[in-house]
């Protein structure tokens, strides 16, 4: 009998002493939370990604369509192939495009001139446009908006469970004093 307890006070030294699987048992506990935080930065960054493109398509075209002097339907829905290709490796069913033309009065009102819209609403010819307030003090000029808007739909819900809906704005002023006419918008 008191060989075996010889044993095993020596086998549970051994055990005791032995330091080779520590790193194993840390990396199995450690890999999981780490793969977690892999993909949900992923995610994150695919979503950072999509908002500053999306920002660029909406300046873009906003600057394209102030370079005329007048616009149509056709040249508008050209445009939107530009948007995109901006918006490209990305799905670009789920992007959402309007531009509108906006006059600003000397007294500052600003109304709609034209509109032209894919996949979303755009307000109706004569109506008011709540510019904001960083153009509160420009009056008798000519502005283009484009909004861009996109639902990102995460890949694999990693912190992310629901659609984010993404809104850019662009607001560029017409290159002539006449503006940019669109006859048929």
């Amino acid at each position: 009998m008191t060989h075996g307890l010889a044993r095993m006070r020596q086998f549970h030294r051994r055990f005791v002493g032995d330091i080779r699987a520590v790193a194993a048992l840390e990396f199995a506990l450690i890999a999981p939370m780490l793969l977690i935080l892999y993909m949900g930065g992923t995610e994150a960054s695919l979503a950072v990604t999509l908002h500053r493109k999306l920002g660029d398509t909406a300046g873009t075209i906003s600057d394209l369509a102030t370079q005329n002097n007048a616009l149509t339907k056709a040249e508008l829905n050209g445009l939107t192939n530009v948007a995109r290709d901006i918006m490209r490796p990305y799905d670009v069913s789920a992007l959402g495009l309007s531009v509108i033309g906006v006059d600003i009065a000397t007294d500052g009102k600003a109304k709609v001139v034209w509109s032209y819209g894919e996949n979303g609403s755009t307000p109706a010819r004569g109506s008011p446009y709540a510019l904001g307030a960083d153009y509160a003090s420009v009056k008798d000029a000519f502005v283009v908006v484009t909004s861009a808007r996109y639902t990102y739909r995460p890949l694999g819900g990693y912190g992310f469970k629901q659609s984010i809906d993404m809104v850019q704005d662009a607001i560029f002023r017409a290159r002539s004093k006449t503006g940019v006419r669109c006859d048929d918008c």
